[in-house]
This record gives C-alpha cells, structure tokens and sequence, in this order.
C-alpha cells in the first residue's frame, strides 16, 4: 500500500492510534480525523474534521510573546495536539461523539454553563 505524499509516518497513520503532532497545522496531514487539544497539559477540546490541516489552521494557534502560545480560549504556556486519522467514512465523527460524551472537555460544553460545574 502506498503511503500518502505529506512528511508525515507515524507507524499507524492509517488511524490505529492516537499521534501527537508537533507543529500544529503546519505539518498536519490533509486527512479526516478526530483531534484533541491539551492546553497547559489538561484536556480542553475534541473536535473532528475532514481536513485535519485546514482546521487546526481555522483554531487559528498560534506563538505569542515570549514563551506562550494564543489560542481562541486564551494564551497558555503549551499546546499540545492529539490526532486519530480514519479510513472510513464517518469513523472520526463517532469517534468525537462517544470521547465528547464520556470525557467532558470544557472546551466542548460553551453553552452549558451546568456541564462545566458553574451555576445554571
């Protein structure tokens, strides 16, 4: 099976595993996933995609003064981001779906100030 043109060969790619990608969308294959970011080591967001690059491009990460890195949720010390490709149509979305539901990252709960432990 031929591999795909980006610099990108995780053992897996073909979604098998979950990869940290270093870089951000700069070398994110333009491939379907489900992505988690961890802001300063803690899960905040799931989300999925159908063009892994041009998404994490759309979360618009990016380097800020000094040693931080500016997010739409804030300017944190690290940014790290997970991703697990998939073959199949449809494969990424379930997958987002189930981790949203069993996880709870906050990032996922904007609206529902009850699922983040506030006050209704």
């Amino acid at each position: 099976m031929k591999r795909p043109a980006f610099q990108f060969y995780p053992a897996d790619w073909r979604g098998s595993k979950w990869v940290r990608l270093e870089g951000g969308d700069q070398v994110a294959p333009r491939k379907p996933a489900c992505y988690a970011i961890y802001l300063d080591g803690q899960l905040s967001y799931i989300g999925q995609c159908g063009d892994l690059a041009k998404r994490l491009s759309a979360h618009g990460i990016r380097l800020g003064y000094g040693s931080s890195v500016i997010t739409k949720w804030g300017s944190f010390a690290s940014v790290v981001i997970k991703a697990r490709f998939a073959d199949r149509l449809g494969d990424w979305a379930m997958r987002e779906i189930r981790l949203i539901d069993r996880l709870q990252p906050p990032m996922n709960c904007v609206g529902s100030v009850a699922k983040r432990g506030g006050a209704a």
